[in-house]
């Protein structure tokens, strides 16, 4: 039968949303789900379907939550491998040690991201991390080192704060949370990744790409065909961070919204990976299936509306909404601009640029 439903690009199951940390720019602090791990049937019934039905290639561990502290987690990702899916995880790095990284490569993970919650001692004391920072750091550095010598590919996530002052964190501690491309925080973290997957690069060479780096839109800093650094810009998802009056905008377009779906640990299906509490639920997965909720009539209606600027998900309104109706407007016809006139693919194809490598002398 043929696909009568959106191109989706990836589907990301939240198999636990439980955490290990409590960062600052992550809505799980404001989230009103309880604490669940996704049952191990319902994860499968989900792969089988995609795989079956060939709905995408790639499915991710990701939402809200740490992965790793999933009990079946290295059962998941190898049965999504087997089922002939490319995996990718998205971990804090905290918990990862040898043994996980051996059995997740094992298990046939396909890409490791590791998102860097390098934002300072304070910062870091914040996240209630086990871990001080500079020991947290290097975790990450060796992780990323020892999964690229086992072949999987490696994404190191750095958050870029420039983009926070568009806007409204009354609700989030974000005081002296400065983090940009162009600060010796960001040289760091390129010129020790660089150094731990062997590679070598002048300061230069380090400095030049960073002035490329737009601190509004998201970047891949290519390190070598299996590494990359992530410049993230900032996101507030859709207004998480505020308990302000958030007027909705009634104009808009979207280039997120089902492209990522994502499946929440209690089985419900949204249009969006960023949606943390599942205000766009096409439905449970228990009762349904990817085929009949994607073949929906909401969803062709959010399809539509998103061709035609028009949100019709009340979530989606209040995602690109401001503390004012002008504010709202604005947002709208920016989000028009950059999806639709601009082309902005934010849930493709990344822009990337290649980090100049140096040969070795030998001497």
């Amino acid at each position: 039968m043929e696909n009568t439903f959106p191109k989706v690009r990836k589907i990301f199951f939240e198999v636990t949303n439980r955490c290990n940390l409590s960062c600052r720019f992550c809505p799980i602090r404001v989230s009103r789900r309880k604490k669940e791990d996704m049952d191990f049937d319902l994860f499968k019934k989900g792969i089988d379907e995609i795989s079956d039905e060939g709905i995408v290639d790639t499915v991710g561990f990701h939402v809200l939550g740490e992965p790793l502290m999933y009990p079946r987690i290295f059962d998941a990702v190898a049965y999504a491998a087997e089922a002939g899916l490319k995996t990718e995880l998205h971990t804090n790095g905290v918990l990862l040690n040898h043994e996980r990284i051996a059995r997740l490569s094992e298990a046939g993970l396909s890409d490791i991201v590791i998102s860097l919650q390098f934002a300072g001692e304070e910062g870091h004391a914040l996240c209630r991390g086990a871990l001080p920072l500079e020991a947290y750091y290097q975790r990450v550095l060796e992780s990323a080192g020892a999964f690229r010598r086992k072949g999987v590919d490696v994404t190191v996530c750095y958050m870029n704060t420039a983009s926070k002052r568009f806007f409204t964190l009354d609700g989030a501690d974000m005081k002296g949370w400065d983090q940009s491309p162009a600060d010796e925080a960001a040289r760091r973290v390129l010129r020790d990744l660089t150094e731990v997957v062997d590679g070598l690069a002048e300061e230069d060479d380090i400095m030049a790409v960073l002035r490329k780096v737009n601190p509004l839109q998201p970047v891949n800093v290519r390190i070598d065909p299996k590494t990359v650094l992530f410049m993230q810009p900032f996101a507030d998802w859709g207004n998480a961070f505020t308990g302000k009056k958030v007027f909705p905008a009634r104009i808009g377009t979207c280039e997120y919204g089902l492209k990522n779906i994502g499946v929440l640990s209690s089985g419900e299906v949204t249009i969006c990976c960023a949606d943390y509490d599942g205000h766009t639920s096409l439905g449970n997965l228990r009762q349904g299936s990817f085929r009949e909720f994607l073949g929906s009539e909401q969803v062709r209606g959010i399809e539509r509306g998103f061709r035609h600027f028009i949100l019709e998900e009340p979530w989606c309104r209040r995602c690109l909404g401001a503390g004012s109706p002008a504010g709202a407007f604005l947002k709208g016809l920016l989000s028009i601009y950059l999806f639709s006139i601009h082309g902005f693919k934010p849930s493709g194809e990344i822009r990337e640029i290649t980090l100049k490598q140096r040969e070795a002398v030998m001497l």
